[in-house]
């Protein structure tokens, strides 16, 4: 799996603009909106597989979908402590 810092440069490549999911978590670290994250990189990534975009990013996405979908998992499994 890929780092937080690896992660939070794929996003920061890829973010929609200054409000999105994607670049709260690029800019600061914060998995506050990790849900949205998860679901705007989703987007990126079916846009890829229809052909819109650069297919040779999908391996970064995926890496980075996958490092979203485990920081959610684990923040989820938190608060249940709690």
């Amino acid at each position: 799996m890929i780092t937080e810092s690896e992660a939070r440069a794929i996003a920061a490549d890829w973010h929609g603009g200054q409000w999105s999911p994607l670049y709260s978590f690029a800019s600061s670290g914060s998995l506050a909106k990790v849900a949205g994250a998860i679901g705007e990189t989703e987007g990126i990534v079916r846009d890829i597989e229809r052909g819109i975009g650069e297919e040779s990013e999908a391996p970064r996405l995926v890496a980075l979908l996958e490092y979203l979908k485990a920081a959610f998992g684990e923040a989820m499994e938190a608060s249940e402590d709690y």
